[in-house]
C-alpha cells in the first residue's frame, strides 16, 4: 500500500460584503444611510434633508458592513484606510457647499470636481454648510467606494461603489437687522439727523427693508424730511392730545422718485418713504427741551424668495443740550406815546417797540436795563398805566430793581 503526503492549499478571497434578495431594498447593495434612513435604489424618490440659510446641517450619513448585519460579527476588513466616500454634486447642480464637522471646521479632501473625499471615521462626523446667505436647493451624491481589505493582495481586493442620489433645501432667512449709530447729540430748538437706516449681514441682494417703526417720539417732537439744502418737509408732529409719546412708520417705497408721499390726514401715523431717503430723516426735540429721550426703532426685514420678514427693536438715544433763549421785551402802553420806554445801555428804545437782548452763556442779562415813564391822567384825571411784558419761549419771569432816578410811585 502507497501513502501519499500532500498539501491541499486552499485559498479564500475576500469579498465584500453585499445585500440579500430578502434585505431591504433589493440585492447586491451597500448598506449606507442619509439621513439616518437606509438608502434606496434609484427607483425610489431620493432623499430630502431641509436646512435654514446660514445654519449648519447635519447629514447623518453611516455605512455598516453586511457582514456585520448578516451574521452579526465584528469583521472591520471593509472599513480600513482604502475604504471612502465622496459628497458631490449631481451632473448640471453648481451648487457651493462646504462638508464640515458640527463646529463648521472643513473636514476630508477636495476632489478635482469639487467634491469632498472622506474616510469612515469622517463619514458620521459629516455636516453641510452652504455658501453665507445662499438659498435654494442642492441637487448631491454620495459615492459609497468599499473595499474588503482581508490578507488579499493590495491588486486582487475586492471592492464595490455605489451612488446615492439626495437634495438639500436650503430654506431662505431674512437676517436680523441693526443699526450702526445708537446715539444722536442736539441742541435745545434745533433739528438733527437720525439713522434709522438698518443693515444686515446679507450679501446675495436678496433682502430688502420693508418698513421702519420708530416709537416713544415724545410729545412735541417733530420727523421731518430733509429735501434740500436747509429745507424741511414735516412728516409727524408728537401731539396726542393726552400728551404721551407717539410711534408712526414709515412704508418704503422704491420707487426713483423724489417726492415724500405724506400721510393723508395730519391722525395718520404711517406714511410711506424713499428708500432713497431713510438718510434724510431728522428729529426736533419738543420745545425748549433739554432731556435725554430713547427711541425705539424697529426695521423689518424681508427676504425675496419666501417673503421670510425679521424685525428687531433697536434703541437710538437722543441727547438735547440745554441752551438759553434770547430774552425778549415787548413794551406796552394803553396810551401809546414817547413818555414811555426803556433804556438799554443807552439807547433809548420808545414805547411799542420790540427789544431782544443779548444773553451770557449762563443765561442772565447782558445789560442794564431801564424803564421809564412818566406819570400821566385821563381827562377825569385817573391815571393811565403803563407796562411791559417779557419773554424768551420758554421763561416769563423778569427781576426788577429799584432806580433812585425814577423813584415816584406809579
Amino acid at each position: 500500500m502507497t501513502n501519499f503526503n500532500s498539501n491541499l492549499k486552499i485559498k479564500v478571497q475576500g469579498t465584500v460584503d453585499l445585500s440579500y434578495d430578502t434585505d431591504n431594498g433589493g440585492a447586491d447593495r451597500l448598506y449606507t444611510e442619509i439621513n439616518g434612513v437606509q438608502t434606496m435604489p434609484d427607483t425610489q424618490p431620493e432623499p430630502v434633508l431641509s436646512v435654514n440659510e446660514d445654519e449648519i446641517l447635519d447629514l447623518k450619513l453611516g455605512f455598516e458592513s453586511y457582514e456585520k448585519i448578516h451574521n452579526n460579527t465584528n469583521d472591520g476588513s471593509e472599513k480600513g484606510s482604502d475604504t471612502y466616500f465622496i459628497i458631490r454634486n449631481q451632473t448640471g447642480d453648481t451648487s457651493s457647499f462646504t462638508i464640515c464637522d458640527s463646529t463648521g471646521k472643513m473636514i476630508g479632501t477636495r476632489t478635482a470636481d469639487g467634491g469632498y473625499k472622506l474616510s469612515v471615521e469622517q463619514l458620521s462626523q459629516a455636516h453641510l454648510k452652504a455658501n453665507p446667505d445662499w438659498a435654494g436647493t442642492m441637487k448631491l451624491e454620495m459615492i459609497s467606494h468599499v473595499v474588503d481589505m482581508g490578507d488579499d493582495p493590495v491588486s486582487e481586493r475586492d471592492w464595490h461603489e455605489q451612488v446615492d442620489k439626495f437634495t438639500v433645501e436650503v430654506v431662505a432667512v431674512a437676517d436680523e437687522p441693526f443699526l450702526q449709530a445708537r446715539e444722536v447729540f442736539i441742541n435745545e430748538d434745533e433739528s438733527a439727523r437720525i439713522d434709522i437706516r438698518p443693515y444686515t449681514t446679507d450679501t446675495d441682494g436678496s433682502e430688502s427693508l420693508v418698513s421702519i417703526k420708530v416709537a416713544d417720539i415724545p410729545y412735541g417732537a417733530v420727523l421731518k424730511l430733509k429735501t434740500g439744502a436747509n429745507t424741511f418737509e414735516d412728516i409727524f408732529v408728537s401731539n396726542k392730545i393726552d400728551g404721551t409719546a407717539s410711534e408712526f412708520t414709515f412704508i418704503i417705497n422704491t420707487a426713483t422718485s423724489t417726492e415724500f408721499h405724506k400721510s393723508a390726514s395730519a391722525g395718520d401715523t404711517v406714511g410711506t418713504l424713499l428708500n432713497s431717503d431713510i438718510d434724510n430723516i431728522y428729529i426736533t426735540p419738543p420745545a425748549h427741551s433739554s432731556n435725554t429721550f430713547v427711541l425705539k426703532v424697529t426695521p423689518t426685514i424681508e427676504e425675496e424668495l419666501n417673503h421670510d420678514q425679521k424685525y428687531a427693536e433697536l434703541p437710538l438715544t437722543v441727547h438735547v443740550k440745554g441752551e438759553a433763549d434770547q430774552p425778549i421785551i415787548i413794551l406796552t402802553d394803553n396810551n401809546a406815546s414817547d413818555d414811555f420806554g426803556v433804556v438799554v445801555g443807552e439807547d433809548v428804545v420808545p414805547n411799542g417797540s420790540t427789544v431782544e437782548l443779548d444773553s451770557n452763556s449762563d443765561g442772565s442779562q447782558a445789560k442794564a436795563v431801564t424803564f421809564y415813564g412818566l406819570e400821566r391822567v385821563n381827562s377825569g384825571s385817573e391815571k393811565i398805566p403803563f407796562g411791559f411784558t417779557t419773554e424768551s419761549g420758554e421763561t416769563r419771569v423778569i427781576q426788577l430793581a429799584a432806580n433812585p432816578l425814577f423813584s415816584s410811585a406809579k
